[in-house]
């Protein structure tokens, strides 16, 4: 018998695959070897700018993408429908080979051609993992904990990519490649996918619904993938809004008494101040998130599926301070009035979603200090885009806060003058 410890080079572990239970074998290998491959992604992406074939990199990154999510969608869901369009993904990557920098492809092609293949060759997924290996170095001894948590059952891509953080190379190639991605249009999805399982976070409240939505994403015809990412982005963009709660009606009104001309007056006023303030609600966003992803034990699947909820809301929140930063950080010195209507649609999406609150009756779900800080930043958000103080704070105290924690959050008025000259004065 083959154990995990007697892997050493790219012998002992196609021998290890070959001895793995016959009913996981093939899934056993994919994992492995799609894992490798998303490690070295970001070399491959962040050397599509150079040389002299620009105007053909843009056709290069999509179908390299596609195959490493179907090939892990595929994992997860061996149906013949996934498998053929798992092939059909590792054809679409093997048809580019203009380039040097394109045998990286290879490696994950190999391991979407694995979910999609009838048959199992260990020669070929163990060569691909080493092919991987020899391009970043560190990844051998993540493949012996990947198969480690094969043995015990564990599903390897729901954990970290990089277990024990990343190296200061890994660091500087995804830093390349998530700035390609960024100034390339449709590859926004991608950038989220990537980072989310570089931290072994789903991109929904859970992994259940993630891996429900990364087959829907497989699932895209290849037809759609030929027209490109902006294309593709579309696609992706409604299926991610199937993944998202839907938006409760809400017991108490969520309007934003506060007028378009007040609006875009104040954003004339706090536009450089506006960006890193959305950062600073995104950044406490996803801390509960990742806090709430974390808990591996409830105490009843009733707050279960609530924690699971709310990190639906969360994710959907996060979505309107993200796009409400990105449109801060592209406004003009002169802000329209469609700006302005667009910053309040923002905003008010941002606290219906956040209307359904665990209360008092679910006080172990939400961490109470966090949501203080909610309080606070999202009343900061508001005042700078032309709320008055006090209504601004019983907007964000209604939707986020028990009576106590509004009291508690009632210091925060007194930022209101400084961060936002357009505020009204308290009486």
């Amino acid at each position: 018998m083959v154990e995990v410890s007697d892997i050493v080079d790219e012998e002992s572990l196609r021998a290890w695959l070959d001895a793995r239970p016959k009913e996981t074998r093939q899934a056993d290998a994919v994992a492995i070897s799609s894992r490798a491959a998303m490690r070295v992604m970001p070399v491959y992406v962040s050397r599509l700018g150079r040389g002299n074939w620009e105007r053909q990199v843009l056709a290069k990154a999509l179908p390299l993408l596609r195959s490493l999510l179907t090939s892990k969608a595929t994992v997860k869901f061996p149906t013949q429908e996934l498998r053929h369009a798992s092939l059909l993904a590792a054809d679409a990557t093997r048809e580019d080979n203009e380039s040097t920098t394109i045998n990286y492809s290879a490696a994950a092609a190999t391991a979407s051609a694995f979910g999609a293949s009838p048959g199992f060759n260990s020669s070929v997924s163990a060569a691909s993992v080493f092919y991987a290996c020899s391009i970043t170095s560190g990844i051998w001894e993540h493949v012996i904990s990947d198969a480690t948590m094969v043995t015990t059952g564990k599903f390897p891509s729901d954990s970290k990519l990089w277990i024990g953080g990343t190296s200061l190379q890994v660091e500087t190639d995804w830093k390349a490649a998530c700035q390609w991605l960024s100034v390339n249009p449709g590859h926004d999805f991608w950038i989220r996918w990537y980072e989310a399982a570089l931290e072994g976070r789903p991109l929904t409240g859970d992994w259940d619904s993630h891996w429900q939505m990364l087959r829907d994403i497989a699932l895209i015809p290849s037809e759609d993938w030929e027209q490109g990412a902006e294309h593709v982005a579309g696609l992706i963009s409604e299926i991610e809004a199937n993944y998202r709660p839907k938006p409760p009606v809400p017991s108490q009104s969520t309007t934003l008494d506060v007028s378009s001309a007040q609006i875009q007056s104040s954003l004339r006023v706090n536009r450089l101040t506006l960006p890193p303030t959305f950062e600073a609600v995104l950044g406490h966003l996803e801390l509960e998130i990742l806090r709430l992803q974390g808990i591996n034990h409830w105490v009843s699947e009733e707050q279960q599926e609530q924690s699971r909820d709310l990190v639906r809301r969360l994710l959907a929140m996060s979505d309107a301070i993200g796009t409400l930063k990105a449109q801060a950080e592209a406004m003009t010195p002169e802000p329209t009035v469609e700006d302005a209507e667009e910053t309040k649609k923002l905003w008010q999406e941002y606290l219906i979603f956040g209307r359904a609150w665990p209360r008092d009756n679910a006080p172990e779900i939400v961490d109470s200090a966090w949501r203080g800080g909610l309080i606070g930043l999202t009343f900061g958000g508001l005042t700078l885009c032309g709320m008055a103080a006090t209504p601004a704070l019983g907007v964000a105290g209604l939707l986020f806060g028990t009576k106590k924690l509004v009291e508690a959050a009632k210091a925060v008025k007194v930022i209101a003058p400084v961060v936002s000259p357009t505020s009204e004065p308290e009486s």
